[in-house]
């Protein structure tokens, strides 16, 4: 377990690292994930994996089958699947491992490393990463036992603290700036592009709120069909939906697609027919699903990923108090699981240890049966057992705390599982009291 956790890394990007065209040329898309998980099988030189892709992050986890890998590994991989030039991503790429990536993965799983502090989503995205790795093979013990830690962490987070109330995931962040801006949604017409769950929030936010006429739209028609049926709106067929473009005031774009489907051409066409009504684009999409240079258009109002980040920035200064309990509760939990690994390490040394107590107790037993009965050596050994069992356990205590305290040399770590200092100070202090005045 300790070896693994020295080769346990994470590396990737977010939205404080990289800007929004560099994050999309990177983006995995749900389908795209089984096969670069295979990729990573194929390429060999991880022992386990698995891809986090959101709207705001790329991240790779994965335990190094070789001590002494880097980010190297990474971008090559990068470069393979997408077909880019990895050199200028190098820069905006991190790369973390050991305790920082631990401590890393719970930030993300309890919604502390966001672009809306305290949001739900990752969460939820984190453990669909989990279920594709796993089902591909490419999970084993290490990310197993790491990744369920790390939900364990992000349910007491949102269970001890405040950080989540009232907390916006993008999708809300991006309903409420365009109801801000276009004064609330009565007799406004709202089209909505994909199925995932970034448009499933937007659409349940939208559905409290007076509005026109709701489509929703997706290559998925039956998912499409549920959502309109959950929420009372109309689905339309997907091929179908630039012939709504000329009803429509706002339009919330998510889809998986790889590339541009909003054009120039199509908004201006529509334009032409609507009596160039202006329209809002919220693009939630990474990659883009708008074409960037519709925001030079007049009297269209598009805003993307990066718009929206800045309005989260903003809303951040209303949680701030709730992080740093939140971010209490993450440092106690990795502690907790560092503590879990050096226990695994040394678990074999305890296993002997206690066995070879064991066999000193029962031969030194079976010389007293020769002298005692049968019922004092069977109390005896209890009494035996107890102090035996005491003993480990404390011995197990000082070294741990110690482990936790910085480096060792084999001196230091005999002295700490023994707890020299302290038994050197129970002597002195026995001399004196036996010592004549």
């Amino acid at each position: 377990m300790k070896q693994k956790l020295k080769r346990f890394f994470v590396s990737g990007t977010n939205h404080r690292c990289a800007p929004l065209d560099l994050r999309e040329k990177i983006a995995f898309s749900r389908h795209g994930i089984p096969r670069a998980l295979r990729l990573l099988r194929e390429m060999g030189f991880l022992e386990e994996s698995l891809i986090l892709s959101t709207c705001n992050r790329v991240e790779i986890y994965g335990v190094f089958r070789k001590a002494g890998e880097g980010s190297g590994r990474v971008l090559e991989f990068l470069r393979r699947f997408h077909g880019i030039d990895p050199e200028p991503l190098s820069e905006h790429l991190y790369f973390l491992d050991g305790e920082e990536a631990v401590r890393h993965l719970f930030l993300v799983a309890s919604g502390l490393d966001s672009m809306v502090i305290g949001e739900n989503e990752i969460l939820g995205q984190a453990k669909e990463a989990f279920q594709q790795a796993s089902s591909s093979g490419n999970l084993a013990s290490f990310l197993h036992s790491l990744f369920e830690r790390a939900f364990k962490t992000a349910r007491e987070v949102k269970r001890k603290t405040k950080i989540g109330e009232g907390s916006l995931s993008v999708s809300s962040v991006a309903v409420e700036q365009v109801r801000k801006t276009l004064g609330g949604f009565e007799r406004k017409n709202i089209l909505i592009l994909g199925t995932g769950e970034v448009s499933g929030q937007a659409l349940r936010k939208l559905v409290n709120h007076k509005t026109g006429k709701i489509w929703i739209a997706g290559r998925q028609a039956d998912r499409a069909a549920e959502l309109a049926r959950q929420c009372g709106i109309a689905a339309i067929p997907f091929e179908d939906w630039k012939k709504y473009l000329t009803r429509t005031d706002v339009i919330f774009a998510a889809t998986a697609a790889p590339h541009p489907i909003l054009h120039p051409a199509d908004i201006s066409a529509a334009m032409v027919l609507r009596g160039n009504k202006s329209v809002f684009i919220a693009d939630l999409a990474l990659p883009r699903n708008t074409d960037p240079s519709v925001k030079r258009m007049e009297n269209v109002l598009l805003f993307d990923l990066e718009d929206f980040q800045r309005i989260c920035e903003k809303n951040l200064r209303c949680r701030s108090a709730e992080i740093a309990p939140a971010v209490e509760i993450v440092e106690r939990q990795v502690r907790e699981f560092m503590r879990r690994i050096r226990r695994a390490e040394i678990a074999p040394l305890m296993e002997k240890i206690n066995a070879d107590c064991d066999r000193m107790i029962d031969r030194e037993l079976r010389k007293a049966m020769r002298l005692k009965p049968k019922r004092e050596t069977e109390s005896l050994k209890r009494i035996l057992t107890r102090i035996k069992a005491k003993i480990l356990s404390e011995r197990m205590s000082c070294f741990e705390k110690a482990r936790e305290e910085g480096p060792f040399s084999p001196g230091r770590e005999l002295s700490d599982f023994f707890d020299l200092k302290k038994i050197s100070h129970q002597d002195e202090k026995e001399k004196d009291s036996h010592r004549i005045p």
